[in-house]
């Protein structure tokens, strides 16, 4: 079955864009990103690597928003949801105008998805479908074909950086605002003082949304304490 059959390639539902995007030290690399997604005959490929949490899956369906949004096509496969299906929902990417695989480290010796993405890429690369790719790790330590791992390290491969502290702790806060939460700056440092990544910070959130009563409550520290397993 391709894959426009089993997922929605649209933006509509993806949750992120680049004006949403926190920069901190990752100004180069979201510059040059914006860059390639402008140019008419880009390198093949662009490879996004960070701790997770770092905003590559962020970055990834802002472009796929980006694309949409220009009436392009464009494809988000978070591959990590993908591996139960057989490869050949793959088919049919070559007609989309940007395909963009998250979690590419999850096909690590997994010997059909490394074939089916080494195909993939060259497919791509021969019809001129720019091609943007995430993983934890550089393409260098990914665990996979030789093939896959050459050709990932000739396009543009580009490390994200965690967030400092005070950007952490403001993203935080927007985010909270955004469930109609209100996060207290000593809340927000002992969310990150846990030494977690910014994905579980967010999801504690999520958690404290559903148990909070009322719109625009004030989260404690003593509350966060009480309700939440840290």
């Amino acid at each position: 079955m391709p894959i426009q059959q089993t997922l929605a390639l649209n933006w509509h539902g993806l949750p992120h864009a680049f004006d949403t995007f926190r920069v901190g030290q990752n100004v180069v690399t979201y510059q040059m990103l914006l860059q390639w997604l402008q140019q008419s005959n880009p390198l093949a490929s662009l490879y996004l690597w960070g701790v997770r949490g770092s905003g590559k899956t962020h970055l990834l369906q802002a472009a796929c928003r980006l694309v949409s949004e220009r009436g392009g096509l464009s494809a988000y496969l978070p591959l990590a949801e993908l591996l139960a299906l057989p490869t050949d929902v793959l088919e049919g990417l070559e007609n989309m105008d940007l395909v963009c695989l998250d979690d590419l480290q999850s096909i690590s010796h997994i010997d059909s998805w490394e074939h089916a993405i080494f195909n993939l890429y060259n497919l791509l690369k021969d019809n001129k479908i720019p091609l943007l790719l995430a993983a934890n790790v550089p393409p260098n330590n990914l665990n996979v074909l030789e093939d896959v791992v050459s050709r990932l390290n000739s396009g543009g491969v580009y490390r994200l950086e965690n967030l400092s502290e005070i950007d952490q702790c403001q993203l935080l806060q927007d985010y909270a605002a955004e469930l109609g939460l209100i996060l207290p700056n000593a809340v927000g440092h002992y969310f990150i003082h846990q030494n977690k990544d910014l994905k579980t910070m967010i999801d504690w959130l999520e958690q404290l949304d559903g148990l909070a009563i009322g719109k625009k409550r004030k989260l404690s520290l003593h509350f966060v304490k009480d309700i939440l397993t840290i």
